[in-house]
């Protein structure tokens, strides 16, 4: 089994890691479990293709767990993938900036 960083880990690497190596299972069965085809999954492994909602609830029906989880992960991950561009958005965008004297409750 391979080791990799939790905290920066695609979608498709914690798949990999925790139910294709940590279940041992193979990809196809997986794909019959959640029945879905078995592309998907290894175009998520592959970074290829993203989470979607509906896989994410069927993970997440899958393991018994919330799916807000892989939603979580894809984001997190996607905006990592866009660091560079995201460091240009963020100079192109002025924030916004209440004008003294307006109540901000």
């Amino acid at each position: 089994m391979t080791t990799f960083d939790s905290a920066t880990a695609s979608p498709g690497e914690v798949i990999q890691f925790y139910m294709i190596e940590g279940l041992n299972m193979g990809v196809p069965e997986l794909a019959r479990a959640l029945n879905v085809p078995p592309n998907r999954l290894y175009q998520i492994i592959q970074n290829k293709r993203d989470i979607s909602v509906d896989t994410a609830i069927r993970l997440g029906v899958f393991m018994g767990m919330d799916p807000c989880f892989w939603l979580d992960i894809q984001s997190r991950y996607q905006v990592r993938m866009m660091n560079d561009e995201y460091s240009a958005i963020k100079n192109d965008v002025i924030p916004y900036k209440a004008k003294s004297g307006i109540n901000q409750t």
